[in-house]
């Protein structure tokens, strides 16, 4: 009997999987969002590609773990271009989502001394758009 995959493939495949299984992905125009303090600001476009934000979370926090969000806050992207968010917690991906609106937002926790990295991208999509110019898209991470 011949195997049509191999122990390594197989095991990407579960890690894969799991790793996306274990994954938040956006809470889309999420209002209560607008009411988490900003903690960090910054964009992506033609100010750079992609935008990333590093936020250490304190030992001191009002609860073990703490609740985040990366928001839109403005944009004129191309709308040949969609903006991705990944959020890291500890290097462990936690959250992902199109942040490309204005107002929509990935929310996640996260735990008390902890390292918080926001990497948004401007993606070329398929929408068939022509621009001269890429624009920009700013976003804050928020903390309630």
């Amino acid at each position: 009997m011949q195997r049509l995959f191999s122990t390594g493939a197989i095991t990407f495949l579960f890690c894969f999987t799991f790793l996306f299984s274990q994954t938040a992905t956006a809470q889309l125009v999420d209002k209560s969002c607008n009411f988490f303090t900003p903690v960090a600001k910054e964009c992506v476009g033609e100010c750079g590609n992609p935008g990333i934000i590093n936020y250490n979370v304190g030992p001191l926090c009002s609860s073990f773990v703490e609740n985040f969000c990366v928001t839109n806050e403005g944009s004129n992207l191309c709308p040949s271009h969609d903006a991705l968010a990944f959020v890291f917690v500890n290097n462990v991906l936690v959250a992902t989502g199109d942040i490309t609106n204005v107002g929509s937002s990935v929310s996640f926790q996260a735990p008390c001394n902890s390292q918080i990295q926001v990497i948004v991208v401007a993606q070329p999509n398929l929408s068939g758009s022509l621009c001269v110019k890429l624009g920009s898209l700013g976003f804050y991470l928020r903390r309630q």
